[in-house]
């Protein structure tokens, strides 16, 4: 009986864990977006960056927790067969849990310096990327290597169609 009641706990305990991770992720993900408007906004207007650290700082705190997470799963699947009944749930939040850490590595991956959206001939420009918590997922790269097609607008209006 004690050894039943410890694995409701763990249930609990894991949808609990997933509750707080989805929000924690809703929250970071709505940081980025509102960051890219912004962003956005000062590229228009010629103003100054916004800077990315307190929106790095928790996305590896949260990078870290699904990290954790994802251990937690592997000690726990040397004893699914013992937890017959909890195996959906403890299969079901590792699947969760791995969704959400794709959906944050995706939405990571950040155009930090745009280039103007109109050029005239000869401009020079610059751009930039990063990936934040990038080491927390092994991608601790210097130098990413970018390509780049400068689009006429015809072209952009092409592309738009295509990708929506």
């Amino acid at each position: 009986k004690q050894w039943y009641q410890r694995r409701v706990s763990i249930t609990a305990g894991l949808e609990d864990t997933l509750t707080q991770l989805k929000t924690a992720h809703s929250c970071i993900l709505n940081e980025i977006d509102d960051w890219k408007e912004e962003q956005r906004k000062f590229m228009i207007s010629g103003k100054r960056q916004l800077a990315l650290d307190f929106i790095e700082r928790d996305a590896c705190m949260l990078a870290d927790a699904l990290t954790s997470c994802a251990g937690y799963y592997a000690r726990l699947r040397n004893h699914l067969d013992e937890m017959v009944e909890n195996r959906a749930h403890v299969l079901e939040f590792h699947t969760e849990v791995i969704n959400i850490i794709r959906a944050l590595m995706l939405k990571c991956f950040i155009i930090e310096k745009q280039p103007p959206q109109v050029m005239k001939r000869d401009t020079r420009f610059s751009a930039s990327v990063r990936i934040i918590a990038g080491e927390r997922w092994g991608f601790a790269i210097k130098q990413p290597v970018i390509k780049v097609c400068l689009v006429n607008a015809e072209q952009a209006q092409s592309l738009l169609r295509v990708l929506n």
